[in-house]
């Protein structure tokens, strides 16, 4: 089993079901013993990155309602939240 933390551009090709993908990539995000997660911190660069109006993120444009979208995908395919914890900022 592996932890795999995706990145706010890996989780828009997977719900967009882009091409961008490779096909190890696939593999590893379809192989049910991998844990999949997503961070709170990417949830937070959507939201201002739509804030100041930047509604796009490479060919994709987000919906308006992107922020109750996103949950639901996650959920959907098993992609839990990795929160941000006051212990992370420390070096």
């Amino acid at each position: 089993m592996r932890l795999l933390l995706l990145e706010t551009h890996t989780l828009v090709w997977i719900f967009s079901q882009s091409e961008n993908l490779s096909q190890p990539d696939r593999a590893a995000l379809a192989n049910l013993e991998n844990e999949l997660y997503f961070s709170i911190g990417g949830y937070w660069e959507l939201g201002i990155k739509v804030s100041i109006g930047k509604v796009s993120i490479g060919k994709l444009t987000l919906a308006d309602d992107w922020y109750d979208a996103i949950p639901r995908h996650m959920h959907r395919n098993g992609i839990d939240w990795l929160p941000i914890l006051p212990g992370h900022v420390h070096t």
